[in-house]
């Protein structure tokens, strides 16, 4: 997709964002739109809403508000799902952390499985966390986590790196910098992480991908009904229904 036609698209969402928060009169519901989505406490929500999850995902445009809460509740998860996979050595040669120009430390590899090892316990938890998700069969739910595994682990990593150009930020707190020519080939996921930089990190940031398009595309991805040997259930339609509005007006 060319940089004109993914700004075009945004271009959209935002006015269905300004639409949304110009009728507050007749929805009850507001997507705010702002840095830390699921963070803050912006979110106002009704008490009809709040009782009933299952209800914002029959409406569009309260989608992105049961996602963002759904984000916070995976995060507020993070440091005893870190706590857990750091018990684990994943290496058989332990190494010792390289010095950072940057507060943050280099990553040795333990580091990298370690963040894999939280980023794949996390997404589970995450998907728990997802009404739609949990009334889908055992088989779908297992289909889709596999299939969106990988998927996650490198759309989280763009995002939290975002906002810096010459590395990734690990969900551990150490980083991954790139590569110099002599390194890309000394290390087996150097080139991997630096595709990532530029085809991930770098647009991400140009486009100013914020929470609530972040989470929106995390539940598009997660909910593909084009598994494979799988067949589209009523479920699984209605519940694309109901996240991809969430792009559109």
């Amino acid at each position: 997709m060319r940089v004109e036609q993914v700004q075009n698209e945004r271009d959209v969402m935002r006015k269905r964002v300004r639409t949304t928060s110009m009728c507050t009169a007749t929805k009850p519901l507001r997507i705010k739109r702002h840095r830390n989505g699921y963070e803050g406490s912006s979110m106002r929500l009704s008490s009809e809403t709040a009782g009933s999850p299952e209800n914002a995902w029959d409406r569009p445009d309260t989608v992105i508000d049961a996602l963002l809460r759904a984000e916070k509740t995976m995060n507020n998860q993070r440091d005893s799902v870190l706590k857990q996979t750091g018990d684990f050595e994943c290496t058989i040669n332990p190494e010792e952390p390289q010095p950072s120009a940057s507060d943050m430390r280099m990553a040795t590899l333990n580091d990298i499985f370690e963040s894999l090892h939280c980023q794949l316990l996390l997404v589970v938890e995450w998907a728990k966390t997802l009404p739609p998700f949990l009334a889908l069969s055992s088989e779908y739910q297992t289909a889709l986590l596999k299939n969106f595994a990988a998927e996650h682990v490198v759309l989280c990593v763009s995002y939290r790196s975002k906002e810096v150009s010459d590395f990734l930020k690990l969900i551990n707190n150490s980083i991954i910098p790139r590569p110099s020519k002599n390194e890309q080939h000394s290390e087996f996921h150097l080139q991997d992480c630096e595709r990532i930089m530029d085809h991930m990190v770098a647009p991400m940031r140009f486009l100013g991908i914020d929470d609530a398009e972040f989470v929106t595309l995390k539940a598009s991805l997660l909910f593909n009904p084009s598994i494979v040997d799988l067949t589209i259930t009523p479920a699984q339609m209605r519940l694309q229904t109901g996240v991809e509005p969430a792009f559109h007006p």
